[in-house]
């Protein structure tokens, strides 16, 4: 979803800044999706949670929910910029996500889709 949007609002949307650092464990991040196929252009789900730090610098966590449907989407701090996009679920935790680090998510930009 960072690549393309399919939804006929999607030009209504600004470019989504990356963020030139992680959060700080402890700071509040947010997310829209889609879990279970929950879509339609008249619903945004749109979840708050916590970012809870990286293990092995290569699997971010954050407090948000997730299910099906959830993986992809970006995960925005509080001035709206990416700061990280959701690919896991934790199973037994159904508040808990992650994904990989935030320089992994630069460097997939810059060497895919050119400069940020």
């Amino acid at each position: 979803c960072m690549v393309s949007f399919n939804s006929k609002y999607a030009k209504k949307i600004s470019r989504i800044k990356i963020s030139s650092e992680k959060p700080k464990t402890g700071d509040i991040i947010y997310t829209s999706s889609a879990p279970q196929g929950i879509s339609n252009h008249n619903i945004r789900l749109h979840f708050e949670g916590r970012y809870s730090g990286c293990a092995n610098e290569k699997e971010c966590f954050y407090t948000i929910p997730g299910v099906i449907g959830s993986s992809g989407s970006g995960v925005l701090n509080d001035k709206g910029e990416l700061v990280g996009i959701l690919n896991f679920s934790v199973i037994g935790f159904h508040n808990v996500t992650g994904g990989p680090p935030l320089y992994q998510i630069r460097e997939f930009v810059l060497t895919n889709l050119g400069k940020l």
